[in-house]
């Protein structure tokens, strides 16, 4: 009986082995292809993020999973050769049956970028994008080679490291016909100066040591497509006499491109000023005076840039605070 079921069972696994091959022609292998390169952002060390876009087409009834896919970033350069600029990888993405976007960050690295464009006559910079799709389709892994490439024009570059060059020798005046100042280069670049707006205040009640808190609402406006950050808000409240009531301070807040970022910041306000302003001022409501500075990250290793701003307010406190 035991040698019955041991020939079953060896019968089973020859029928497996032998039908595989059958069922490995079954599985239709996915096609894989760029869709999309473009820029995102500058990340914390000054490079510069593209994010790809891949289309996987999968004619299977059933899902599959991307194991991995692995993008190496090459410029090719006048004389044919590749220098890696960057690369990129992402893995285990479920696969459905159909069309499947998959968006990756990829880094290129900005000094490198910067003396390939140097070497270039108008700043634009040919990259192969080329590597592997590993897609796990079931019974077996199938490997999708992907290249493609793409022309980016780091040309706003050149004329950064120029000027950046330019200020660290102590020098002035134009470099190579571009621009002689980081203003000019930025706006050579079309980055405008952000916007700082100072839209309400708002009495939030008091903290657990029992001083007054009122909120300070912001809009940062980005008309730029480059996103940044803000290193820092700091400002003062002072009444119309020049007593100090109050200061508030954030940091480390992200503005993407083309939008405007509403940034409440809660402050800490000197109860005892505040009562006498009230008392002199006679109303509950009182002018004051938001003095203060938003300090916006440099972009791409350039200096930090501060933008000064001061708005007159009305800022309504209710009576419970000086009873």
């Amino acid at each position: 009986m035991n040698k019955i079921k041991i020939l079953f069972v060896v019968f089973g696994i020859i029928l497996m082995v032998s039908s595989a091959g059958c069922i490995e022609n079954l599985v239709k292998k996915p096609e894989v292809s760029a869709s999309g390169f473009k820029y995102d952002s500058i990340d914390n060390e000054g490079n510069i993020v593209f994010k790809i876009k891949v289309n996987v087409s999968n004619e299977n009834p059933i899902g599959v999973k991307l194991k991995s896919l692995d993008l190496k970033i090459y410029c090719i350069k006048s004389d044919g050769s590749l220098v890696e600029v960057g690369k990129a990888y992402k893995e285990d993405v479920k696969i459905d049956s159909g069309s499947n976007i998959i968006e990756i960050p990829v880094v290129l690295s900005k000094d490198k970028l910067i003396d390939l464009a140097m070497e270039s006559s108008d700043g634009k910079l040919n990259l192969l994008i080329k590597g592997t799709a590993n897609i796990d389709a079931i019974i077996t892994t199938i490997s999708v080679p992907i290249e493609f490439k793409r022309t980016v024009d780091v040309g706003a570059l050149v004329g950064i490291k120029n000027v950046m060059d330019t200020v660290s020798n102590g020098t002035e005046g134009v470099i190579n016909g571009t621009a002689s100042s980081l203003t000019e280069v930025m706006n050579k670049m079309g980055f405008e100066k952000p916007k700082v707006s100072i839209v309400k205040t708002e009495y939030a009640g008091k903290d657990n040591d029992g001083n007054p808190i009122v909120n300070v609402y912001l809009d940062i406006q980005n008309p730029n497509s480059v996103k940044f950050t803000i290193k820092s808000i700091q400002y003062d409240i002072i009444s119309k006499s020049g007593a100090y009531l109050g200061h508030g301070e954030i940091s480390n807040i992200e503005v993407l491109e083309n939008s405007t970022k509403e940034v409440k910041v809660p402050t800490k306000m000197d109860e005892q000023s505040l009562k006498s302003v009230i008392m002199a001022e006679k109303s509950f409501t009182i002018p004051v005076v938001i003095d203060g500075s938003v300090v916006v990250k440099g972009l791409m290793g350039m200096p930090d840039k501060t933008i000064i701003f001061k708005k007159e307010k009305d800022l309504t406190i209710p009576e419970s605070v000086i009873q």
